[in-house]
């Protein structure tokens, strides 16, 4: 019977080591900045973001090379979702670019992953264009979001 005990205890205990070792999935904007300066050797900085408040929903907005970025936060402060706005077709390929780090951070995929589902959702340069549409993507538990105008294109992930 002890040896049993014994057995199962560490089992347990083994299981717990490993579902702590395992990478913070809920992180906030700190952490969003760090990682993504780590990562892809950017420096958008924390102190770059004010906090916006409407209703119920909150956001970090900041400026990076002509980018509106926002990170769509809970109660927790907790990031849910990531966006970037920009406003010249001279900016789309930097800006669509830096949209796919955001998301490698805030979805955790690689950067070669993260690349083929945007261009599966036709998150791509030569596709998004400065006219009226909307389009959405689900891909796994992130929704991928795509709004365009005459004046400006907005890209979100958002956790589902």
């Amino acid at each position: 019977m002890k040896k049993i005990t014994a057995v199962l205890l560490f089992i347990v205990i083994i299981t717990l080591s490993l579902c702590s070792c395992s990478k913070e999935s809920k992180f906030g904007i700190e952490q969003l900045c760090a990682r993504l300066n780590k990562n892809f050797g950017e420096s958008l900085n924390q102190e770059d973001f004010f906090l916006a408040e409407k209703e119920e929903e909150r956001y970090f907005l900041g400026e990076y090379k002509n980018v509106l970025i926002s990170a769509e936060i809970n109660s927790e402060n907790t990031v849910t979702g990531v966006g970037v706005l920009f406003t010249e077709d001279k900016d789309k390929r930097e800006s669509i670019l830096l949209f796919l780090k955001l998301c490698c951070v805030f979805t955790d995929n690689d950067e070669s992953k993260q690349n083929i589902i945007l261009k599966d959702c036709n998150i791509v340069s030569d596709k998004i264009e400065f006219a009226d549409s909307t389009s959405v993507f689900t891909v796994g538990k992130y929704k991928y979001t795509v709004i365009c105008n005459t004046y400006s294109v907005t890209l979100f992930c958002d956790r589902v």
